[in-house]
């Protein structure tokens, strides 16, 4: 028996080696989305694994590298902050070098016809993400957020209002490592606008909204923009965390997630309306002094969110905008 000690111990040793070595190695999920892909979009496209997803694009090595980088780190970002549960399916990203290159290849990817919006989509059924690199990074940011959401959420479909919520805040956010730091952007703005030419809705109606009726043109911006600021003054008042993960697990019990806002902070949904718009009033005035040109005597402070839309923005969502303060 002592004889045979030393010949286990190589055995074992060699055994966890493989088993290391596998590990590194896309599991048979994975082998056979990446093969699928191969297939479908043909020599032009790199297709890898990249951290949870299967992950394809026709971009030149700088910008293929950056983007790698960028889905590593908004995985574990994410995950260190909100998310609890792998995707139950292996989700498929892919990027592309221009939108002649997305209207081209996207349709080869999904197994359904679809709808080919401007700049990218993610389609849940299919669970494929497909951008156009040139909108910039925060359109991808945008969509991996679904993504992850709803992988996070498994057969439990999140609301409108926070699904958009949850991706408009982290299309912006600052990533350092595994932290989020999230700030306001132009949305804060037009909420403010709205609220001075009395069109803004009531924030109970669009935490009620469901997709067809959020979707619409005359109430997607204006929907979009209060479910934004609600997140970032949940985020605010050190609550966000505590919110996205108690909807998650009693979701059940109520799938606009109006009951959680309430109780986390406290109040009914009128009373946080109230606060919320106060709070919006705060912070843009907070911005605008900032942005005020200084005296000889004091050095000019950075503004802490800009007035002028991303040039990266699509025209779609600047006309929803128009459309929403235009319309009553």
């Amino acid at each position: 028996m002592k004889r045979a000690l030393p010949f286990i111990l190589v055995i074992l040793l060699a055994s966890a080696a493989l088993r290391a070595e596998e590990s590194d190695r896309p599991d048979a999920r994975y082998r056979k989305e990446i093969a699928r892909l191969k297939r479908r979009l043909g020599r032009d496209f790199t297709v890898k694994q990249v951290g949870m997803f299967v992950a394809a694009w026709d971009l030149d090595e700088k910008k293929a590298e950056s983007y790698e980088k960028l889905i590593k780190e908004l995985e574990e970002a994410l995950y260190e902050r909100f998310l609890s549960r792998r995707p139950a399916e292996v989700i498929r990203v892919v990027l592309f070098k221009d939108n002649a290159s997305l209207r081209r290849n996207a349709k080869k990817v999904a197994e359904k016809s679809i709808v080919m919006p401007a700049g990218g989509f993610y389609m849940t059924y299919e669970h494929t993400l497909c951008a156009e690199v040139t909108m910039g990074p925060w359109l991808v940011r945008h969509e991996l957020t679904h993504a992850l959401v709803h992988g996070d959420f498994g057969s439990k479909k999140p609301a409108p209002w926070f699904d958009e919520g949850m991706a408009m805040m982290v299309e912006s956010a600052v990533i350092e490592g595994k932290k989020l730091t999230f700030r306001a952007d132009r949305r804060l703005n037009l909420v403010h606008r709205l609220m001075k030419a009395r069109k803004l809705p009531k924030l109970k109606d669009v935490l009620k909204m469901d997709f067809p009726t959020y979707n619409a043109p005359a109430t997607r911006a204006t929907a979009d923009a209060l479910s934004r600021c609600l997140m970032l003054y949940l985020d605010e008042k050190g609550v966000l965390v505590k919110f996205y993960r108690r909807y998650r697990i009693r979701y059940r019990r109520d799938p606009t997630a109006t009951k959680f806002v309430e109780e986390l902070l406290e109040k009914d949904i009128d009373a946080v309306e109230t606060d919320l718009l106060a709070w919006v009033q705060a912070k843009v005035r907070e911005s605008r002094e900032s942005t005020k040109k200084p005296s000889s005597k004091e050095p000019a402070k950075p503004p802490e969110m800009g007035h002028k839309p991303r040039k990266t923005e699509t025209v779609a969502a600047i006309q929803r905008e128009k459309l929403a303060i235009m319309s009553s």
